[in-house]
């Protein structure tokens, strides 16, 4: 849980830098890495549930891995390729 409340206060100090300084914001994102694929689940689930940080990260999480189809995959990709863009909505 720590390094939510990092990433956390990460956002609001990126936000306030750019809003002091008259610059583009940036998009922060945070990797979360699963110890093997049985283990994806048990960090997943808590996190994309509505108890989870009151819902902020509901509907924001990517899972990035080799059990997708080919289109499915290419979603993937594209979606991680554009992480960081204003122009993109939040993960899915």
């Amino acid at each position: 849980m720590g390094r939510i409340h990092l990433h956390e206060n990460t956002k609001v100090e990126l936000l306030t830098y750019a809003h002091e300084n008259d610059v583009a914001s940036v998009k922060p994102f945070m990797s979360v890495i699963a110890r093997d694929t049985p283990h994806v689940p048990q960090l997943y689930g808590p996190m994309a549930s509505s108890a989870f940080f009151d819902s902020r990260y509901k509907g924001k999480i990517m899972q990035v891995d080799n059990s997708k189809s080919d289109a499915a995959e290419n979603e993937m990709i594209s979606q991680l390729l554009a992480v960081e863009s204003h122009d993109e909505p939040p993960l899915k």
